[in-house]
């Protein structure tokens, strides 16, 4: 009997093509040679000449590896994209909410941000026993609780435990079964609709508000935000410690916050390095921030 592949699902509009093909360059390049891969990028508007340098960026080492699924970006429209958390806000990353039915035959999937750039094999994180929660993540180190200052911000009028821990979406292990039995995503996409008007991480913060606390907070080497690396921000004391062999060896690097390593103004060196490298084994080689 074939091994099940690991299965990774990324989703990005036209705009965002240029980090997407990084991100997974990053992925083909660090996978496990043994084990089988299956990537899906949800194209929410990818043009047709964006594609086709995609599919030269991953061709090798890739082959047969990625392939795009068109998503009807009209079903996306009618969801919120402005946040007073977000500069680069995009309705693509409610297509995440889509996966139980764009992807009936898959069981689970893992999530990631195209603002990332991955070190390692997958397969640990895939093999984790999800114990029939709906989700895996990372705890948000910056907003590590629901009742956090960016974290579910109409908790008390939803009715939500404060203490509860509260994820960040950039990397989810998705339990779609448990997805499709709950209707995870559709009471997100309700709860989106229900608090437009102060809602602040867009479906990071309802699937939060749905889950409630009730997911498998995973190790943090899955998605090291760039609050670790030095990222300037006000409350920065606050961020509880990590230790040092987990700042160097991190698994999947996000470029969270306003500033990107692809946009002028980024701040951390190192980071925008790391984007590079990848970025330079794709058909925008050469290019850097602030390229048009």
């Amino acid at each position: 009997m074939a091994e099940e592949p690991i299965r990774i699902v990324l989703a990005a509009d036209d705009d965002y093509a240029f980090p997407l093909a990084a991100s997974v360059r990053s992925i083909v390049d660090n996978a496990n040679r043994e084990r089988p891969l299956e990537v899906v990028v949800l194209s929410c508007g990818i043009s047709a000449e964006s594609k086709r340098r995609l599919s030269a960026s991953w061709d090798a080492g890739a082959s047969g590896l990625v392939r795009f699924l068109d998503v009807d970006v009209s079903s996306l429209s009618a969801w919120p994209t402005s946040s007073p958390f977000l500069s680069h806000p995009t309705s693509a990353t409610y297509a995440r909410l889509l996966l139980p039915q764009l992807l009936p035959d898959w069981d689970k999937v893992i999530y990631l941000d195209v603002d990332t750039i991955t070190l390692s094999p997958f397969d640990d994180l895939w093999d984790l026993d999800l114990h029939g929660l709906p989700l895996g993540a990372v705890i948000d180190p910056f907003n590590p609780s629901i009742g956090s200052p960016r974290g579910v911000q109409c908790w008390e009028e939803a009715g939500l435990d404060p203490g509860a821990p509260y994820f960040n979406a950039g990397m989810l292990v998705i339990n779609l079964a448990v997805w499709r039995r709950d209707q995870i995503a559709a009471k997100a996409l309700a709860y989106v609709e229900e608090h437009a008007a102060c809602i602040g991480l867009l479906d990071q913060e309802a699937l939060n508000a749905v889950v409630n606390g009730e997911f498998l907070a995973v190790d943090e080497s899955w998605n090291m935000t760039d609050i670790r690396f030095g990222a300037p921000h006000p409350a920065a004391s606050e961020i509880p410690a990590i230790s040092e062999a987990a700042l160097r060896g991190p698994r999947v690097r996000h470029f969270t916050g306003k500033r990107k390593p692809w946009k002028t103004g980024y701040l951390i060196p190192d980071a925008a390095d790391l984007f590079f490298s990848y970025a330079d084994r794709t058909a925008w080689a050469g290019r850097r921030a602030g390229a048009e």
